[in-house]
């Protein structure tokens, strides 16, 4: 009985493992089958058409259309069929293409037409926290850095800035792990908490993805001390407080993210009411660093707004439709937020139809799909202008279009890198270097032709400078000797001042002895007047005498005649008259005598008269001659007056004299170091003269090659130009 059972149990069996055998062995058959079709639309639609890509961009084609990326192996049977390990390979492989494709679609993206770029220079960020790093841990250890993905522009760019500045400036300072979270918060907590657990050579932290960045530093502060580890982040969060003052947070860099949001939407206003256009497209915003010793200050105003850019003073002659698009408006961007919404509400007063938006799905913050939809909305609407942060390539396509419809765009936050627009870029300046180029050859041939005419300046210098020289010689020589000349005048000039001084004495006391002969003289001749005058009396009574005399004679004439008549009468009276004879005889005789003594009078009176006739005339002479001396006397004191007056000035000029003297003495040592400083001066500047033409030799040969490498930087122009041109974009 029971062997009985047992077999037709075990038959069963048999039937039901074949039935399960045949079963697997349909659905394993199924599974490969999915697997091929699976690998071969890989092949057709992904790898063939990337491959094909890479050649064409190898050969400089950029215009080529991307790729699409190849389908995941979805089943929803996991865990059956013998094909898991095969489907997980596969799928593996997918995401390895799907990056390539990113890749290269990233290098055929096409340039963004874009206003301007307002935002960090990410590069230059991740730079700036390797230094900070580098000097935190005294130029020693090991870092860890946390990331978003190697498709997620500003993450490679700051990665590719921190690890390329740690291998140049702090070679002992070792790159770790690199976690890349995707911007998943568990991920990057997991990732990091598990390196500083199981690496005690961590000794310090980059996080440098921002999505995880406050979550990270949670469970950092919460799950280690604050000496595990340095600490450097982006971000200036009222939050980061807390880290800041516990100690595990050492550093951040700010990225102004309310300026991200004001300048855009002000740029924007700008061109399009009076075409203000950037001079580069890229405004970068300088960041800031917050660390223990200012995160205080720093935190209790996060807001910068001395940056803001300035509203144009014209006004909109239509109304203007401005719109801003933010991801989430919560972490970093609720800040970028305020900057929007004030500009927001200026641009309002000014008539302008402001709009901030956010997602459709705030739960898919960086979904391209509700993206997209929300660009070309956006567009279609009537927007003049849009605000847009470019966090994917694949936005491109859509943002150009709606630039393509009028629409002027002002990107944020982050930007990518296209390969065709660097091409764009290259083959501008190398325009612009062959231009250079040119104009540096021309220059350098101006500027040959200058040192030509500058080493027949310097020839002439040096020559003028030598005939400089011997004319200093001559003014040393001359100096000399007006010096020597003016000490000999300088030694004479108190004796000259001695003797001007008994002159003028002397001219003094002969004025004083002049002006008492003067008074003499004219005593004198008051004298000699009165003396003329008495003798001028004299005359006159001599006059009356002789008048007198005359008298007398014509008396004793009578006396005579009478006399004779008498003597007559007494002749005729005979003896009677003999006594009158003899009276007249006597009165005759009287009478002649009296005639005789009267011509002795009169003859010696004339005399008398003729003498002072005489002495009148020699009185008058006298007279006539001291005037002329009183004059003479005059003349002389008043040449004595001249003399004096002439000494005087003599004097006052020599002392005048003596101090130009002393100056001109001063001023001869002063010419003398002139002289001396000139002399210098001269040898100092031939010495120039000949540096200047070592220096102009040195110059011509630099021009020279000035002059050939414009000529090779023109043909390497040239030369680029040519290669750019291979390229089609």
């Amino acid at each position: 009985m029971q062997g009985g059972m047992a077999e037709p149990l075990l038959a069963a069996a048999a039937l039901l493992f074949l039935g399960y055998a045949l079963v697997r062995q349909r659905l394993l058959r199924r599974e490969q089958a999915d697997l091929v079709t699976h690998i071969r639309e890989a092949v057709t639609e992904s790898a063939q058409p990337l491959s094909r890509l890479i050649w064409d961009v190898a050969k400089g084609r950029l215009n080529t259309s991307p790729p699409q990326k190849p389908r995941r192996w979805e089943t929803g049977k996991q865990g059956r069929g013998g094909c898991a390990v095969a489907r997980e390979a596969y799928n593996d492989l997918v995401e390895q293409l799907s990056a390539s494709t990113d890749a290269a679609t990233s290098l055929t993206a096409v340039p963004i037409k874009r206003l301007i770029y307002t935002g960090i220079d990410d590069f230059a960020h991740g730079q700036r926290a390797a230094r900070l790093i580098g000097e935190l841990c005294g130029g020693k250890g090991r870092v860890a850095v946390v990331a978003v993905d190697h498709s997620t522009n500003y993450s490679v760019l700051r990665e590719r800035g921190f690890t390329s500045t740690l291998n140049t400036e702090f070679a002992g300072v070792d790159l770790g792990q690199v976690i890349y979270s995707g911007r998943n918060a568990e991920r990057a907590i997991t990732g990091i908490c598990e390196v500083l657990r199981t690496d005690p050579s961590i000794t310090a932290v980059y996080q440098l993805e921002e999505a995880s960045t406050e979550a990270v530093f949670k469970a950092i502060q919460e799950q280690f001390p604050p000496n595990r580890t340095i600490l450097v982040g982006h971000g200036r969060r009222k939050d980061f407080l807390s880290f800041f003052e516990s100690g595990h947070l050492d550093a951040t860099l700010t990225q102004d993210p309310y300026l991200q949001g004001f300048n855009p939407m002000v740029h924007i206003y700008n061109h399009l009411v009076s075409g203000w256009k950037p001079e580069t497209p890229r405004q970068f915003i300088v960041p800031k660093t917050l660390n223990q010793e200012n995160y205080r200050a720093m935190l209790a105003n996060p807001i910068d707004r001395e940056d803001r850019a300035a509203l144009s003073p014209k006004r909109p002659d239509r109304l203007l439709k401005i719109t801003y698009l933010l991801p989430k408006n919560y972490d970093f961007w609720n800040t970028v937020e305020l900057g929007a919404q004030e500009a927001q509400q200026e641009l309002k007063n000014l008539g302008v139809q402001v709009t901030v938006a956010l997602p459709d799905d705030p739960s898919k913050p960086y979904d391209l799909e509700q993206w997209h939809r929300m660009i070309r909305r956006v567009a279609k609407n009537g927007a003049h202008g849009l605000v847009v942060p470019v966090f994917s390539d694949q936005l491109i396509p859509t943002i150009n279009e709606a630039a393509d419809m009028g629409v002027v765009v002002a990107t944020c936050n982050q930007e990518p890198a296209s390969l065709r627009e660097m091409i764009f870029s290259i083959r501008d300046q190398a325009r612009i270097v062959g231009s250079a180029a040119e104009d540096l050859s021309a220059g350098a041939d101006r500027s040959g032709k200058v040192l030509k005419r500058v080493e027949a300046a310097a020839t002439s210098l040096k020559e003028q400078s030598l005939t400089q020289e011997r004319a200093s010689h001559r003014i040393t020589e001359a100096s000399s000797e007006l010096r020597s000349a003016l000490e000999g005048m300088a030694e004479t000039l108190p004796e000259m001042v001695s003797r001007a001084e008994q002159i003028r004495v002397a001219s003094e006391e002969g004025g004083t002895t002049i002006n008492q002969g003067i008074a003499e003289t004219d005593k004198t001749v008051t004298t000699i007047s009165n003396t003329a005058s008495v003798v001028e009396k004299l005359a006159g009574r001599s006059q009356d005498v002789l008048q007198l005399i005359q008298a007398i004679k014509d008396i004793g004439d009578r006396t005579h005649m009478l006399a004779m008549n008498a003597a007559i009468e007494s002749a005729r009276a005979g003896e009677a008259g003999r006594g009158f004879a003899v009276v007249a005889d006597e009165i005759r005789a009287l009478s002649a005598q009296s005639s005789q003594t009267s011509d002795r009078i009169e003859t010696h009176l004339g005399e008398v008269v003729e003498n002072i006739r005489e002495v009148s005339s020699t009185v008058d002479t006298s007279v006539q001659s001291i005037q002329r001396n009183r004059e003479t006397s005059k003349r002389m004191e008043e040449v004595f007056q001249s003399i004096l007056s002439q000494m005087e000035h003599n004097t006052t000029t020599i002392n005048s004299v003596r101090h130009h003297l002393e100056t001109v003495r001063e001023q001869l040592q002063k010419v003398d170091l002139s002289t001396e400083e000139f002399e210098t001066g001269l040898k100092n500047l031939v010495t120039d003269i000949r540096e200047v033409e070592d220096a102009q030799k040195e110059i011509s040969q630099a021009m020279d090659a000035v002059f050939a490498c414009s000529q090779s930087l023109a043909s390497s122009s040239s030369a680029q130009q040519t290669m750019l041109r291979s390229f089609e974009v």
